[in-house]
């Protein structure tokens, strides 16, 4: 994740000094900023819930990722239209004669940071999802989450077909880290959690992940070295560009 996030804040540092060398000197690698902090925060699809600590304190909560830096913090000004032209390249020169690359300054980014190797032969993030949606369609999972529907029906609990709908129910899901949880939340929270344990839910998911995630790794072994070989010249692409930019 951090040689992801490295890449995403070199490619809008590219972008801003494209942009700086047309001749647009208040935009900056925030203007667009084409990533998020929270976007490198990694997750699982479950995740063992405390079933005291659910009944305290409802539903786990992480805290806000705030991006302090201030080449990132956030948008100066409104890109205007002759900004967006140069940016994205819908326009071949500035008002003032200066040529725009092809692509614009977006496509002057990517080039300058990946080259001509802008895929890789086996994206990591790519089989991360893919062990996560074959393991939910695995029919040992499958049966856990029916037990599980039956633990929280025989509580009284109807309205949620499956944990994920439980958690994410509009009546907290914006809920934020330092926000009370409500007395409702707290009681579905406890008997999701409670009922997710009986059957062990979060461990039965998890085995399966990790024999797919396995199996997708003995598939694509081959495909690793070279992918390993492209990230790291990304990577001291990346570094140059942040270190000059």
């Amino acid at each position: 994740m951090s040689d992801i996030k490295l890449i995403d804040q070199a490619r809008d540092v590219a972008a801003a000094d494209c942009m700086n060398a047309l001749g647009f000197k208040t935009w900056t690698a925030g203007t667009i900023r084409t990533w998020d902090p929270g976007e490198y925060r990694e997750h699982d699809f479950f995740d063992y819930i405390d079933p005291a600590v659910a009944a305290e304190s409802g539903y786990p909560r992480q805290a806000e990722v705030k991006d302090v830096s201030s080449t990132f913090a956030g948008t100066k000004h409104e890109p205007t239209a002759e900004e967006r032209k140069a940016y994205e390249g819908s326009a071949s020169k500035t008002a003032e004669g200066r040529t725009i690359p092809a692509g614009g300054c977006a496509r002057h980014a990517d080039e300058k940071l990946y080259g001509q190797q802008k895929k890789l032969p086996a994206d990591p993030r790519a089989l991360a999802v893919a062990s996560r949606s074959r393991a939910l369609g695995d029919s040992r999972v499958r049966a856990a989450l029916a037990s599980w529907q039956s633990c929280v029906r025989k509580a009284g609990v109807t309205a949620y077909q499956h944990p994920v709908t439980a958690q994410n129910d509009p009546k907290w899901q914006s809920r934020t880290q330092g926000t009370p949880a409500s007395d409702e939340e707290k009681r579905i929270a406890a008997l999701d959690a409670k009922c997710q344990d009986e059957v062990n839910l979060v461990g039965v998911y998890k085995a399966v992940r990790a024999a797919y995630e396995q199996r997708l790794l003995e598939e694509n072994q081959s495909k690793f070295a070279e992918t390993k070989a492209i990230v790291d010249v990304w990577t001291k692409n990346a570094a140059a560009i942040l270190k000059s930019g």
